[in-house]
């Protein structure tokens, strides 16, 4: 894997998703300085929308909503996610023995029972998975390039 390639002398690593292409320097060093201080952090925004878990009924195709979850304390990972290199590594060997799937790297590091700070992340750090997405992200480009 990737952080195999990482030097010896690395203290930290950061982990950025490419699909974040307008993450600030700013986002990079905030993630980076609270690593070095705490072992592991994350951009991350607070979550603003109402989340609703949802039950699918196959028979007819519909979704309809199970739950509301209550959003107090709840934020939405991003990148750049930063942490010192042991921690990391060890993290993803462990994940590696035990089989153990995670949805990005401060999960892992989570499940070996480190603690991840937050770094406040903003809503122009998206992540270009639609069209609709791409579009936005453009447009963003775009406004910052004039």
């Amino acid at each position: 894997i990737a952080l195999d390639l990482t030097s010896v002398e690395a203290e930290l690593i950061v982990v950025h998703d490419a699909a974040r292409p307008l993450a600030s320097v700013a986002m990079f060093e905030a993630c980076l300085e609270r690593a070095a201080a705490t072992g592991a952090a994350i951009v991350a925004i607070q979550v603003a929308d109402t989340l609703k878990r949802v039950t699918q009924d196959h028979n007819q195709d519909q979704a309809t909503i199970a739950a509301t979850i209550p959003r107090a304390g709840l934020w939405q990972a991003q990148t750049p996610q930063a942490f010192r290199r042991h921690l990391i590594l060890d993290a993803h060997a462990r994940a590696q023995e035990a089989g153990i799937l995670a949805t990005d790297d401060s999960d892992l590091v989570e499940q070996v029972g480190a603690r991840v700070a937050i770094v406040p992340g903003s809503t122009l750090n998206l992540k270009i998975t639609t069209a609709d997405d791409l579009r936005l992200a453009e447009t963003l480009a775009a406004q910052h390039s004039q």
